[in-house]
């Protein structure tokens, strides 16, 4: 294959398994002198992802596709920014971070069938896993979890710290029972699957086809809100998100992540599964908070908005 090709890889996994801290790892894994390039997809409109890797400090170029799925009504975004990567940046790699309800069968037939195709050299399809989704009967049932599962070539079961001893055995022992022919699957945390994954050359010969059924996307509904000039009460932050991680069998939460300024600094909450997570960020430039729901959701849109606002410190 000429040396001329970009190396190009797919991040699958669905949302809230650790995607984008899998993403930050491969970043610092780029050799000395080499550019990594990266795009991410985002569910809503408010892009909370592509933030957080460009805050990490690390030289490489990062391009979002917000509002949509990435391999319905993103696609024709995603092949633009495709491009513009290749003439602006001329990366030596490429990795692509699609929303967590992205069908990555989808994302490599419209890749794969643009004027784009001849450009890449299509890499191992990288499959992030919670174990204990897969441990949940009805996720695995799932097109979604089928599609992602079924086009993995790598497999990583991300957050163990986080999930039970019978989650890791049950998911380490499903994948290897489903899929006998592909390498062991890894558990681990924080995104870091082995390094010698970004250097395999192996393509995917995996069957790519569409399948029938509801597209995921529209089962899903966002909610998300911008606020430039305010400083908020990481206290407060900390109890609405408290709260809705414990209404989320209600509510319909899926996923919640936001990036807040506040009087010691900014800070990242995101809840993802069962648990509810806030660390130190160095993004600065303004506050932003995205809600996924399961719909229909009887998520109240104004009443969420005015939770978030009552956090907001003034002086």
């Amino acid at each position: 294959m000429s040396s001329s090709l970009i190396p190009l890889y797919i991040f699958t996994g669905f949302l809230g398994v650790g995607k984008t801290s899998a993403i930050l790892h491969a970043l610092r894994l780029t050799p000395p002198g080499q550019k990594t390039a990266v795009v991410v997809n985002e569910f809503g409109d408010i892009s909370i992802d592509g933030p957080t890797i460009s805050s990490e400090g690390l030289p490489f170029a990062v391009a979002d596709v917000p509002g949509g799925c990435i391999c319905c009504a993103g696609m024709e975004m995603l092949t633009e920014q495709l491009s513009w990567l290749l003439r602006e940046k001329k990366p030596d790699r490429i990795l692509i971070e699609p929303s967590g309800i992205a069908r990555p069968s989808d994302l490599l037939i419209k890749i794969r069938s643009s004027d784009l195709s001849s450009k890449f050299d299509y890499r191992p399809v990288i499959g992030i896993f919670d174990p204990e989704l897969v441990a949940d009967d009805s996720m695995r049932d799932s097109l979604l979890f089928d599609d992602q599962a079924g086009m993995a070539d790598l497999i990583f079961l991300n957050r163990t710290d986080l999930s039970s001893s019978d989650s890791i055995e049950f998911s380490l022992n499903w994948f290897r029972d489903h899929y006998p022919d592909r390498p062991e699957p890894v558990s681990g945390v924080h995104g870091q699957f082995p390094s010698d994954w970004l250097e395999k050359t192996f393509a995917s010969t995996y069957p790519v086809k569409h399948q029938s059924g509801h597209h995921p996307e529209s089962q899903v509904k966002g909610l998300g809100w911008y606020w430039n000039q305010a400083i908020f009460d990481e206290q407060s932050l900390s109890e609405v998100f408290e709260s809705l991680l414990a209404h989320r069998q209600t509510n319909g939460l899926i996923r919640a992540k936001g990036i807040f300024l506040t009087p010691g600094g900014p800070v990242l909450f995101e809840i993802a599964g069962k648990t509810m997570h806030r660390r130190a960020s160095d993004y600065r430039v303004e506050n932003r908070v995205e809600l996924l729901f399961s719909a229909p959701s009887i998520a109240d849109e104004a009443s969420l908005k005015d939770q978030f606002d009552s956090c907001i410190r003034h002086v």
